[in-house]
């Protein structure tokens, strides 16, 4: 890509104003770029800033290409093939190639566009890499164009404004439900009181001891995270149905039905998914993506399952194996801390979980599976048979009743 990025900046270079009326610019929030970074060489000072006008004015002139044919020259390796735009897209939305999105909006004034046309642009180029048909419908996106400051703060950058216009805007608050009873670890711990904590914060400021304050021992009831696979689910007469709404994530349970939106699962889905979950590990506000990456393993332990929500609609599996899809899955949330108090799916876990204990589900399963195990064209084809034997045996008993009659009338 470099030598992409440098035909891109020896088309600023003839322009009129030049490259030094961005470099100028730059400096105007150099220490603010220098600051969003960690780990620095003061030596490579004057190196980093070329590195970010570099990479910055070549993310805002591909946007700009995008969205005006006009601008794009015949000799733009880029714009050949669609399938090159697409790498590109998934390399911006590394964890580790984040510009803050200042510098983006700083260059894109230069060339007369402001920070929503800006972000708009944006959300256009990513929204065929999302690992639905559409991440980003027109009709989601209008409302955060009118609340700007909604979208992405000055200190963010691109995958985070993918994120946040990805996960439902308004997340609805969760039905506070208590937790699962089956589904419930006691832990015990030590734990400090607030007067224990007083008590010791000032004996330690006035007799400078380095002892411990004194401690209690106290139970805790945590929330176990689990549901049982689709497989196991369906087996308890729980259904899956695909849901035709924009959100990924808005998953919903009613009547014994799971409708899930499906997910398209392709060899991109890997890292969006985990650049995703690595930008929320950091965020410490919400962990929908994570959440849902939990539901999803939960789901999903073999290729079996796969296979089953395959013909639900609810994945559409382009990786051409269930297993590499079961395998992918189940690796999404290792060594991922999720909080277990705010999980974003405890009410579908608690719904699930009590619909999958209910003695008339468990009557129902044992029923089919002793009384109507076998498949149903079978059991119709026997009742048929049945009914046709039933038929003639009474049709022969009447004609043996007639032919009886007529013998003793004679």
């Amino acid at each position: 890509m470099e030598s992409e990025k440098l035909h891109y900046l020896d088309s600023i270079r003839q322009q009129t104003e030049g490259l030094e009326h961005y470099i100028t610019a730059y400096m105007s929030i150099e220490q603010f770029v220098w600051d969003s970074y960690a780990e620095h060489d003061h030596k490579e000072r004057d190196k980093f800033g070329a590195i970010i006008v570099l990479d910055g004015l070549f993310v805002v002139q591909l946007f700009r290409k995008v969205m005006d044919p006009k601008l794009r020259e015949e000799n733009d390796a880029l714009f050949k093939q669609n399938l090159n735009l697409s790498i590109v897209a998934q390399d911006l939305l590394l964890l580790e190639n984040q510009l803050p999105f200042r510098v983006l909006e700083m260059f894109g004034s230069k060339f007369g566009i402001d920070g929503a046309a800006l972000r708009k642009e944006a959300l256009n180029f990513f929204s065929e890499t999302e690992p639905q048909q559409r991440m980003l419908y027109e009709d989601d996106l209008i409302p955060m164009f009118n609340k700007e400051k909604n979208i992405i703060r000055n200190d963010e950058h691109l995958l985070g404004l993918v994120h946040d216009n990805w996960i439902p805007q308004q997340p609805q608050p969760q039905p506070k439900s208590e937790p699962d009873p089956s589904h419930v670890i006691e832990t015990s711990g030590l734990e400090e009181t607030n007067s224990q904590r007083s008590f010791s914060k000032k004996r330690r400021q006035t007799e400078g001891s380095r002892k411990k304050s004194p401690v209690r021992k106290v139970k805790r009831r945590v929330p176990r995270l689990v549901i049982r696979s689709a497989t196991e689910l369906s087996e308890r007469g729980i259904r899956f149905r695909k849901s035709f709404g924009s959100c990924l994530f808005n998953i919903q349970f009613e009547r014994g039905i799971l409708f899930i939106p499906t997910l398209i699962v392709d060899h991109d889905t890997e890292r969006m998914f985990r650049n995703l979950i690595a930008y929320e590990q950091f965020k410490h506000d919400i962990s929908i993506v994570m959440d849902y990456a939990k539901f999803l393993d939960c789901l999903i332990n073999y290729a079996d399952n796969v296979a089953l929500l395959c013909d639900c609609g609810v994945i559409e599996n382009r990786l051409g194996s269930n297993d590499d899809v079961a395998k992918m899955i189940n690796k999404l949330n290792e060594y991922v801390y999720l909080c277990t108090e705010n999980f974003y799916y405890s009410h579908i876990f608690n719904k699930v979980n009590k619909h999958y204990r209910r003695p008339v589900t468990l009557w129902k399963v044992k029923l089919r599976q002793k009384y109507f195990g076998t498949p149903w064209d079978w059991v119709l084809a026997s009742i048929s048979a049945a009914t046709l034997l039933v038929i003639l045996s009474f049709l022969q008993t009447i004609f043996s009743a007639l032919s009886y009659f007529n013998q003793s009338a004679r």
